[in-house]
C-alpha cells in the first residue's frame, strides 16, 4: 500500500525548473568565477531555489556557511535570523530563494540525530494534515509543517517571542501544555516529554503581550508513541508515511527506546525534573532528565528516589498525586491540568 508524504502540496513555483544553468538568475554575469559551482548546478536544475541559493553563496553545498562557520542558507532557503541550535538541528527565520516577496518561515535543519527521530515528527504532522483536510478542530497550540528529509519549516510571519512565565502564568502555562497532550494522545496517538532545557522552552507565543501559546518543537525524540498509536495508525494508515522507527529493530537505539515507545513513569519524571531546572537553573535536574533519555533501567531506580530529590512544593504535589497514574492516556493530562488550575492558578 502506497503512504502519502504528510508533506503540504508543492506550489507552482516549486514545480518550475530551469532546462540550463544559463536560465539561473546571476550565473552569467559571473560564469568565469563560479566554475567549482556548474557540477551541483547541473545536478539540481529541478530545484529553483536551490539553484538561486548555489549562485548567490557560490557555495556547492546544500547547507551553506560563511567563512566564520555561521549557517548563510540551506535547501534553497536564505537565512535572515539565526534562531539557535538544539541536539535535533539548526533553526532560523528566512525566505524561500526567488520568494523573497513572500511569506517568511521558520527552517530547521535536521543533524543526524535528528534524522534518527523523523519519522514520527513525520507521522505526527501527516496526522494533522488529515485531520486539517477533513475539517477536524485541533488545539491551537500545534501547527502542521512542511516535512522533508533532512528538514522542516512553516509559515512564520516573524520570529515566535521567548515565553517565560511565572508565577500564575506559569500554572496557565502549564494547564494549557496538559490539554494540549491530552489532545495529541487521545487524536495522534503521541504525547510530548520534552517541554525544553537548556536551549529554552519549547513553547513560546506569537505576541509580546505573552498570548497565543505556541508549541514550536516537533523534534520526533520529543514525543514517544502511546498505547493507543498502534490503532490510530492502523485506522488512517493509507494517510500517513510508513512507519519505520523501531527501537526494537534499530542501531543505535539501545537503552533510548524511552524516545520511541512511551514509558509512563519517564513521562512523570522528565515533567518533574523540566519544573525543577526552570526554577533552578543551576542545579542538576536537567543532568538527571539527559541520564533518562539514554538509559531505560535508570527510570525505576530513579522514580524510587526522586522525592528524596525533589525541592518544589509544586513538583512534591505532582508526585504524590499522580505517580500512579498513567501519563501515556489523554484522561491524566487532563486530570493534571484541572488539578494545576484549581490549585495553583
Amino acid at each position: 500500500m502506497a503512504h502519502a508524504t504528510g508533506e503540504l502540496q508543492l506550489t507552482a513555483y516549486d514545480r518550475n525548473k530551469f532546462s540550463t544553468i544559463e536560465e539561473i538568475p546571476g550565473f552569467l554575469e559571473k560564469r568565469s568565477e563560479l566554475g567549482h559551482i556548474e557540477e551541483a548546478l547541473k545536478n539540481n536544475l529541478d530545484n529553483h531555489a536551490l539553484c538561486r541559493q548555489i549562485v548567490d553563496t557560490e557555495n556547492p553545498a546544500k547547507v551553506a556557511r560563511d567563512g566564520k562557520g555561521g549557517l548563510i542558507a540551506a535547501f534553497g532557503w536564505k537565512v535572515v535570523k539565526f534562531l539557535g541550535k538544539g541536539k535535533d538541528g539548526l533553526t532560523f527565520y528566512g525566505y524561500r530563494y526567488g520568494h523573497e516577496k513572500e511569506s517568511t518561515h521558520i527552517v530547521k535543519v535536521l543533524t543526524n540525530y535528528g534524522e534518527q527521530y523523523h519519522n514520527h515528527t513525520a507521522i505526527f504532522n501527516a496526522q494533522l494534515r488529515r485531520m486539517h483536510h477533513a475539517k477536524i478542530q485541533y488545539t491551537p497550540m500545534i501547527f502542521d509543517q512542511v516535512i522533508k528529509k533532512q528538514f522542516t519549516h512553516y509559515a512564520c510571519k516573524k520570529p515566535f517571542q521567548i515565553h517565560k512565565p511565572i508565577g500564575e502564568d506559569l500554572y496557565n502555562t502549564l494547564v494549557e501544555i496538559c490539554y494540549m497532550n491530552a489532545w495529541c494522545i487521545r487524536n495522534t496517538g503521541f504525547v510530548f516529554w520534552d517541554l525544553g532545557m537548556g536551549n529554552g522552552r519549547n513553547f513560546m507565543t506569537d505576541t509580546k503581550d505573552g498570548d497565543n501559546l505556541k508549541w514550536i518543537d516537533y523534534g520526533g525524540a520529543g514525543m514517544v508513541r502511546c498505547p493507543n498509536f498502534r490503532s490510530l495508525y492502523k485506522e488512517h494508515i493509507q494517510d500517513l508515511p510508513e512507519l519505520t522507527l523501531e527501537s526494537s529493530t534499530q542501531e543505535g537505539l539501545k537503552g533510548k527506546e524511552n524516545l520511541v515507545e512511551g514509558n509512563s513513569d519517564f513521562v512523570l519524571m522528565q515533567f518533574l525534573l523540566n519544573y525543577e531546572h526552570h526554577a533552578k537553573p543551576e542545579g542538576t535536574a536537567d543532568v538527571y532528565a539527559s541520564m533518562l533519555q539514554v538509559r531505560k533501567a535508570l527510570v525505576p531506580e530513579m522514580k524510587a528516589w526522586i522525592p528524596g530529590y525533589l525541592v518544589e512544593d509544586f513538583t512534591h504535589n505532582i508526585f504524590d498525586k499522580f505517580k500512579n497514574s498513567n501519563w501515556l492516556i489523554d484522561s491524566t493530562w487532563t486530570r493534571l491540568g484541572e488539578h494545576i488550575k484549581n490549585e495553583y492558578t
